[in-house]
C-alpha cells in the first residue's frame, strides 16, 4: 500500500440512488493486494495457511487484519494495513464497515485501530469511530495474512 495502490478518495462513484455501489470487504482486499483467497472474511484465516500465506501476530504495512466471525459480524472482516504506528496502533483500508448503510458503502482510509489485548497479541481491538471521535467496542481477532515475500524496499510482493 505504498501511497499509490490505494484509493485516494473514500467513496466509490455514486449511482442512481445517490450512494456509491456496495463493496464486500474480502472483494476490496483481493482486489488492492492481488491475495489469491476466496471466501467469507472470517475464513481467510485458514484458507492463508492452506494456501501457504504466511500468517502472524505481528503487523506490517501491506498485510490483511483477519477479523474473527462474531454474531454482530457474522462472516469476519478483513483489512489492509496501511501503517503500523506504534507496537499497539496501527492504520487500515477497509471497506463495509460501519453500522449504516452509508458508511458500510464506502471505502475507510486510515482507520485507526489499537490492540487491547492483554499478552499484546492482536487478537483483541478497537476501531476508531469517527462520528463518535472515539474507539469502539472490543473485536476478536486471528492475526495478520503476510505475502509470501517482501521485496527489498520491504513491500509487499504478493
Amino acid at each position: 500500500m505504498s501511497g499509490s495502490r490505494l484509493p485516494k478518495t473514500t467513496a466509490p462513484p455514486s449511482v442512481a440512488d445517490g450512494l456509491p455501489p456496495p463493496t464486500q470487504c474480502a472483494l476490496f482486499a483481493r482486489e488492492f493486494t492481488g491475495i489469491n483467497i476466496r471466501g467469507d472474511a472470517w475464513s481467510w484465516w485458514n484458507l492463508a495457511e492452506n494456501q501457504q500465506y504466511p500468517r502472524g501476530d505481528v503487523p506490517r504495512a501491506e498485510t490483511i487484519l483477519v477479523l474473527r466471525a462474531t454474531p454482530q459480524l457474522k462472516l469476519g472482516h478483513v483489512g489492509i494495513v496501511k501503517k503500523v504506528i506504534g507496537p499497539r496502533e496501527i492504520l487500515i483500508t477497509h471497506a463495509n464497515w460501519g453500522n449504516d448503510d452509508p458508511t458500510r458503502r464506502i471505502i475507510h482510509d486510515s482507520t485507526a485501530v489499537v490492540d487491547v489485548s492483554p499478552a499484546n497479541d492482536w487478537t483483541q481491538l478497537r476501531f476508531f469511530n469517527a462520528p463518535a471521535h472515539a474507539f469502539g467496542k472490543v473485536y476478536a481477532a486471528y492475526g495478520f495474512i503476510y505475502p509470501r515475500r517482501f521485496n527489498a524496499d520491504g513491500q509487499a510482493v504478493w
